[in-house]
């Protein structure tokens, strides 16, 4: 079977995973996720936050463009610190900073 190089993988594509040291990563509807040693829950990587944190602010959280490369998205976050996201909540469990 043909190893493939971390350049072959196509993150840009919903679903893809890859290895960034001992973190495994994927795509998750143009999202970026992680989870430690790949066990565990996928979570989102912020990069920053905006606003008070007693009151609705933003996250700035990692997404991946139409070429695979990172950026980041300010999302909404929350008093009980969940981000808002596609429609979802996500608490503390999954999001790291």
């Amino acid at each position: 079977m043909e190893q493939l190089e971390l350049f072959d993988i196509d993150r840009s594509r919903q679903g893809a995973t890859w290895w960034a040291g001992s973190w495994e990563c994927r795509n998750w509807h143009g999202w970026y996720q992680e989870r430690e040693a790949g066990t565990g829950a996928w979570c989102f990587r912020i990069d920053g936050f905006k606003g008070e944190p007693e009151t609705w602010g933003e996250a700035s959280v990692y997404a991946l463009d139409r070429r695979g490369e990172l950026c980041t998205f300010d999302v909404p976050i929350d008093p009980l610190n969940r981000l808002h996201i596609r429609g979802m909540k996500f608490g503390r469990g999954h999001w790291n900073h």
